[in-house]
């Protein structure tokens, strides 16, 4: 047993030091779990000591770097070593190398302990002195704290500035100014539902945020699941010139094309990341992996019920795999300090339902762990699509939008009124087009006003 626990510990290490070091862009989501101790009576202690050091000093770090720093300090790891490392550990990547070694190095830290029992015999020692000694080198070796010591800093500055008059302010807000009236930024950290039925909008919601987030010079992550990445540029497109890209562009005026080939250029050098990954584990290390390149606020899945779990038996219901797709994104979220948005679709019941068809928080699909995950939830709402064309006072329903709030952690809920346009999306109806970031489409059949 003896034997056995030390070659696992040292196995096992030497795999979760190896994944380390590969995923360098992973590893800021495991700081607060790990600590350097757990490699103390490891053959790489002393290299994991520059890899916390790194890690602490700039936030990252990369292997070159780490293999410079470990010369520079005089300790022997080359890259060779750090190449036989990885090599041997290659088919173990950091969540798994994370999972294998942390229940080991507790039973490693339990045998360490008991071996304390025989010198302490023979030297007299007490058995409240021993007991005092065992749990001395079990805080010491870190095998049971997993989080953090509190940093109370951004607390402080929050109190002072409360008091001083001054309101927090994070980069992602509502792109709608009648929302931002009244939720005046989405926290970092913090889940986001759009839930809707198909048809209903909550892409080209999506979208509308995106189009908003770029235009504050945000970087962020799309995962379309549903849509192809052409589709969403011609969508995107219409947003931003208000053209539908379904119709005729050869007859359009010199002023509509010259925006049209402004909005591509912008489209090109956009600061949104488009992927297509449907497993949560493997989206959950790309955002971990374009974040370590460049930091993103925000990412934005489409739609969350598309997602798969990897890690899910074969057997395993709905429910359970949305219950960890839900697990995993909201500890993205945290863990990357970001807003995360997530489309998610509502049963059928919602369209058989009498009278205003308006969803409620028990009308989304699959599971509740979605509803609970988040701290947000909306749903884009159009009477004119249920073939409803007057409110509850008369007025006609047509081109005309709710942003519904079913659910905020952080304070009460409103509805919001909006407009809605295929092509546009969801724009507030109280700013007259000229005032819109886009303008509808404007043709034009004279031949002068054809530059080409």
């Amino acid at each position: 047993m003896k034997e056995g626990i030390e070659v696992q510990y040292q196995q096992l290490s030497d795999a979760l030091i190896a994944a380390i070091i590969r995923e360098p862009h992973n590893f800021r989501k495991y700081v607060a779990k790990i600590t350097p101790a757990w490699f103390s009576a490891s053959r790489y202690d002393q290299v994991t000591g520059i890899i916390w050091r790194l890690q602490k000093q700039f936030g990252k770090f990369s292997a070159n770097g780490l293999i410079h720093e470990c010369q520079k300090s005089g300790i022997n790891f080359t890259a060779d070593d750090a190449a036989v490392l990885m090599r041997n550990a290659s088919g173990v990547d950091l969540e798994m190398a994370y999972q294998c070694f942390e229940p080991v190095y507790k039973m490693w830290v339990e045998h360490r302990a008991a071996q304390m029992i025989p010198g302490a015999i023979m030297s007299g020692m007490t058995a409240q002195a021993l007991r005092r000694k065992q749990d001395e080198f079990r805080r010491e070796s870190g095998a049971y704290t997993i989080a953090e010591d509190l940093n109370f800093d951004t607390f402080d500055r929050w109190v002072e500035d409360k008091l001083e008059g001054y309101e927090p302010d994070y980069p992602c807000k509502p792109h709608l100014l009648t929302m931002r009236a009244r939720l005046k930024y989405y926290e970092p950290g913090a889940v986001m539902l759009i839930a809707a039925r198909p048809g209903m909008g909550k892409t080209q919601l999506g979208l509308n945020m995106l189009e908003h987030f770029e235009s504050c010079g945000l970087h962020g992550v799309f995962n379309s699941l549903e849509m192809g990445y052409d589709a969403l540029l011609r969508r995107r497109m219409g947003i931003m010139t208000g053209t539908d890209p379904n119709c005729d562009w050869s007859m359009l005026a010199p002023a509509r094309r010259a925006a049209i080939v402004e909005a591509a250029r912008k489209v090109k050098n956009s600061n949104v990341r488009f992927v297509t990954e449907y497993g949560v584990t493997a989206f959950v290390n790309m955002l971990h992996a374009i974040n370590y390149e460049k930091p993103i606020q925000y990412a934005i899945v489409d739609y969350v019920q598309l997602m798969k779990y990897e890690g899910a038996s074969r057997n395993a219901n709905r429910d359970t795999i949305i219950t960890e797709v839900s697990r995993e994104l909201m500890e993205a979220a945290k863990s990357l300090n970001i807003t995360l948005v997530a489309m998610a679709q509502l049963n059928r019941g919602v369209e058989g339902r009498g009278g205003s068809k308006r969803p409620a928080l028990s009308d989304i699909r699959d599971s509740g762990s979605l509803e609970q995950a988040a701290h947000y939830v909306f749903a884009p709402f159009r009477a004119e699509y249920y073939g409803i064309h007057e409110d509850e006072t008369g007025a006609s329903t047509k081109g005309k939008a709710e942003i519904l709030t079913l659910k905020n952690r952080n304070g009460v809920t409103f509805d919001y009124k909006c407009a809605f346009d295929p092509v546009l999306g969801f724009y507030d109806e109280s700013l007259q087009p000229a005032e819109q970031p886009i303008t509808p489409v404007q043709y034009s059949r004279n031949e002068e006003a054809i530059p080409f």
